[in-house]
């Protein structure tokens, strides 16, 4: 729906982490990396992110 209506949207899979889940804090500073390289790559200086729970 989004991309129908010329909003870009970048999926995020987290990649670092040393914890089989990975860990809360792990999680939130490679999403500050990706926000700002959205950021950078978008020309916006905000985001709207959708998120889900990972589950246990």
């Amino acid at each position: 729906m989004l991309k129908k209506d010329g909003i870009p949207a970048f999926p995020i899979t987290f990649q670092q982490s040393d914890d089989k889940c990975g860990s809360a804090a792990d999680h939130a500073n490679e999403l500050s990396k990706k926000i700002g390289e959205i950021k950078s790559e978008t020309g916006q200086n905000r985001v709207n992110i959708v998120g889900h729970s990972k589950g246990s």
